[in-house]
């Protein structure tokens, strides 16, 4: 750190977009950015082209290249492609979703789903926008009155360059995709810390941003919105689905507002950038340019892409998660684990009850001589061994003498182990003497 607050000014930045400036006398240069701890020498074009594969763009409009070669240490804090200068945008895409594939957890997801305290609280909370928007459908300001800036917004208005990027057909396109894209991971920051960004903010959007972790660049709104709710549930502390399509929403109210709010949100994300190094590497690839082409948009535009955000509809399969499965398996253990919990209390409430154990003794003796009285008639069977086995059925009526002759009878003929056939009376006698 201290040797990013040492360096030259300039050195750590990204090249600015070509742009129209004033007179500037010839030969003038400016120390500022002149580079005192390396020998100068002029950066070659032809020996970045060698270095770039073709196709390997990325940045605002996909409008830079070759920007990480010299940038390789800053690119692993705010990025999780590798090799953007050699990595085309389909071998990125590729990447991505094998990272985030390994990266979830069936764990973190099923605990925030069946666990999470704090969720609806999340879900009830109003940012700016919902008051911007309650007050636009009822028509009580104008558009431009509805999103007051403040005077931060304002400074960092008149620091952004004075130029109008020009895209044209499928790089506008796919420009207004990734601002979507940046959107989502703003509005889904702003509700999980209620309105009060925390040091985890900067970090969050960038997770979640495909736009700004991968360097994505998307062909369709379908693929923005799946992307996004893939690395819902893969990557932040609150991994729900229904806080994805809440974002959702979120992002298509900033837009339905029009230019001036959209260009609030990318001002905010500009600003949280700009303090966390190095995340402003991003703000010179894509905020910068964002906050300002967006004020050349029309906010009629951006509200017929609002509409069209609204309009989508997104499902849990087409995440490639079976979260639908996940969802009933974890049903099905937590109703498993209230039943267990419900016989533990039901236990537990008898045991406090007045019932003594004589009673709990007298239902089982009163059971017992339920069973016995319902056996069947005598009938002989065989041990195992050869040997007969009575089994017999006797009343309350039975006179004790007629159980004596059975026991007697028992006795002589099974007279145990150790026993000689002339100890048959003493073998007898203690079991006689204990009937009568």
């Amino acid at each position: 750190m201290l040797t990013a607050l040492l360096a030259p000014k300039g050195t750590r930045r990204v090249p600015p977009l070509p742009e129209e400036i004033g007179d500037v006398e010839e030969g003038a240069e400016s120390e500022d950015d002149f580079d005192w701890q390396w020998k100068q020498e002029l950066y070659n074009e032809d020996e970045k082209d060698e270095l770039c594969l073709p196709g390997c763009c990325y940045g605002f409009g996909n409008l830079r290249s070759g920007v990480f070669i010299r940038l390789q240490d800053e690119l692993s804090e705010v990025a999780d492609v590798k090799d953007p200068d050699q990595t085309s945008i389909l071998e990125r895409r590729n990447m991505r979703l094998q990272a985030e594939d390994a990266k979830f957890d069936s764990d973190h997801y099923l605990a925030d789903l069946f666990e999470c305290s704090s969720f609806p609280d999340l879900m009830l909370y109003e940012p700016w926008w919902k008051l911007c928007r309650k007050s636009q459908l009822l028509g009580l300001e104008e558009d431009e009155k509805l999103i007051p800036l403040g005077e931060d917004e304002k400074e960092a208005m008149l620091k952004l360059p004075r130029r109008k990027p020009c895209l044209l057909g499928r790089a506008r396109h796919e420009a207004l995709l990734g601002m979507v894209d940046i959107l989502l991971a703003y509005a889904y920051d702003v509700r999980t810390t209620e309105g009060d960004p925390t040091v985890e903010s900067p970090w969050t959007i960038r997770k979640l941003s495909g736009t700004l972790c991968w360097f994505e660049t998307f062909q369709s709104l379908h693929e923005v919105l799946v992307c996004f709710a893939r690395r819902v549930v893969c990557y932040p502390l609150f991994r729900r689905f229904d806080l994805a399509l809440q974002a959702v929403a979120d992002a298509a109210d900033i837009l339905k507002l029009g230019r001036r709010a959209s260009l609030k949100a990318l001002l905010a994300v500009h600003r949280l950038f700009q303090k966390n190094d190095p995340a402003y590497i991003l703000n010179d690839l894509y905020l910068t340019e964002y906050c300002v082409w967006t004020q050349h948009l029309s906010s009629k535009r951006l509200k017929s892409f609002g509409e069209a955000v609204s309009s989508e509809q997104l499902c849990k399969e087409e995440l490639g998660f079976d979260l639908e499965v996940l969802e009933a398996a974890g049903l099905a253990t937590l109703h498993e684990q209230e039943r267990g919990l419900s016989n533990e209390a039901s236990c537990l409430q008898k045991s406090q009850s007045g019932t003594s154990q004589s009673d709990c003794d007298e239902s089982d003796a009163d059971e017992s001589t339920s069973t016995f009285e319902s056996s069947s008639d005598s009938e002989s069977s065989s041990d195992g061994n050869g040997n007969p086995e009575f089994t017999t059925k006797v009343s309350s009526n039975n006179d004790c003498d007629d159980v004596t002759a059975i026991l007697t009878q028992l006795q002589l003929d099974h007279p145990g182990p150790g026993c000689e056939a002339s100890d048959e009376v003493t073998a007898r006698k203690p079991l006689i003497e204990e009937l009568d």
